[in-house]
């Protein structure tokens, strides 16, 4: 049994999931895979606590330790998940101390990140949007998760993410004295917003309702512009408002094409987008001290965005990327790993340096371990291979797995990758232990090489590799 954690540490809010889940082979694709997770504690979500312009240290410890003790597990077992921090949280200067907290009492196994706005849009279709998007696998589904910093926008068709984009756009740039409109504190992109709209407004000063809806009505085109692919004719201040460009296929949101592409929400905003439509009023004007209401209504009222809100509701709202940190951001790896030593795991931050396949030169494959070697915590490369089965398979796919396995090698030798650092290859065949051997001849070459099969290739930074438990790898991209 696997326990999976998943720490969200946004721009307003806080949140802790934890599940767990047995390790199974796929009937049908003999694939190692998590069974139907138990999620069995979701925390409430919690102000995000902060000193000044700074995140409390103190103050999230408490509430790390607090949902540990909540969930009654030792924080050793979790042994896949992961931790991030979102929004504008992620650019305050101590940002990076919650992966210490959370390292110091979780261990290696759980990524623990800052600032990867792709990562989360990812983790926030998967998590709110996925199910939906599996159930109907024609429709493209956009999922935009908007909290108190970001939105955050993925595409997905058939619950794969095939695109990512980032907005600063959030109900928190403008925080007001909770049931008034006066200015209490702008965020960076705020005061330049003010600026392109000629709004003179200083902290102390009342927004008015023409005031909020402007600032509202620039956030809406802006994801309508965005939606609609036109990022390259933003203007200064929509530019700047822009984190991570959103690609889109040509034509996505044509007339002949519109009815197959649905929109969901998510994030805090995302929760009170569907309260609204459920016909929830807010009571009084800014209850939570922003501009999450105001953003809201402003969304149910955007015939663009909202036709397919009142049909298409997606899962776990305002809590989407702490449960997709949790349920889906982990690999498991095959039964048939080369691993020559336990102890050589974990592996934290290795980068993953590119990705090679039967089809790539052995002079590419030399210049990526030349690359690899001057990483001095060891690195990871990512194999495409045709082979997707044992060596006993046939005699033709037997031959390609040594021709690969020797071309490999000799690049290994050819380039003087350092025998003490650890490369670690990522495989979506199910033949890495035999790789793995062919490679060192059988263990008798001295190379720090470790194959990990069954793993589908992302376009990511980083990984994470955890200890084997049931002789299992759980495997954790992050940096997409």
């Amino acid at each position: 049994m696997i326990i999976m954690a998943g720490f969200d540490f946004g721009t307003t809010t806080s949140s802790a999931v934890f599940a767990r889940a047995a390790v199974v082979k796929n009937g049908i694709t003999g694939v190692m895979e998590y069974a139907t997770p138990e999620v069995f504690f979701a925390a409430e979500p919690r102000y995000t606590p902060y000193l000044e312009d700074r995140i409390d240290e103190a103050a999230l410890a408490g509430y790390i330790d607090a949902w540990l003790a909540a969930a009654n597990i030792n924080p050793k077992d979790a042994s896949a998940g992961g931790a991030i921090v979102t929004g504008l949280a992620a650019q305050k200067e101590n940002s990076s101390m919650i992966a210490s907290l959370i390292r110091a009492r979780i261990g290696d196994a759980v990524v623990a990140t800052a600032n990867d706005p792709s990562l989360e849009s990812w983790l926030a279709f998967m998590g709110s949007a996925r199910e939906l998007s599996r159930e109907l696998p024609d429709q493209s589904i956009i999922n935009l998760d908007i909290g108190g910093g970001t939105t955050n926008m993925a595409l997905g068709v058939n619950g794969e993410v095939r695109s990512t984009g980032c907005l600063f756009i959030g109900a928190r740039h403008v925080q007001v004295t909770p049931g008034t409109y006066q200015i209490q504190a702008l965020s960076p992109y705020a005061k330049h917003l003010f600026s392109h709209l000629g709004l003179v407004k200083n902290i102390g000063d009342s927004l008015s309702k023409p005031d909020v809806d402007s600032i509202v009505g620039f956030y809406l085109n802006l994801m309508r512009r965005a939606l609609a692919g036109q990022s390259t004719d933003f203007s200064d201040c929509e530019a700047l408002h822009e984190q991570v460009p959103f690609s889109l296929p040509p034509d996505l949101f044509h007339p002949s094409n519109r009815a197959a592409v649905t929109i969901t929400v998510s994030g805090g905003v995302g929760e009170l987008v569907y309260r609204a439509m459920a016909g929830e009023s807010p009571t009084g004007v800014t209850p939570f001290g922003d501009l999450g209401w105001d953003l809201a209504l402003g969304l149910v009222g955007d015939e663009w965005i909202s036709s397919s809100l009142k049909t298409h509701v997606p899962k776990n709202m305002g809590r989407a990327t702490a449960f997709g940190l949790a349920l889906y951001n982990t690999e498991v790896s095959g039964t048939t790993v080369y691993l020559p030593s336990e102890s050589i795991l974990p592996l934290r931050d290795l980068p993953v340096l590119g990705r090679i396949s039967q089809d790539s030169s052995p002079a590419d494959i030399i210049k990526l371990l030349e690359l690899a070697a001057k990483s001095r915590t060891g690195s990871a490369i990512q194999v495409h291979g045709r082979i997707n089965g044992q060596v006993n398979a046939g005699a033709n796919s037997a031959k390609e797995i040594q021709m690969f396995s020797t071309v490999i090698a000799n690049a290994l030798r050819n380039s003087g990758y350092p025998h003490d650092r650890t490369l670690v290859l990522l495989i979506n065949g199910n033949v890495g232990k035999t790789f793995g051997s062919l490679i060192t001849s059988w263990g008798r070459d001295p190379f720090r090489l470790v194959v990990i099969d069954e793993i589908s290739l992302r376009a990511a930074n980083f990984v994470n590799i955890g200890r084997m438990t049931h002789q299992i790898i759980p495997v954790s991209f992050y940096g997409m």
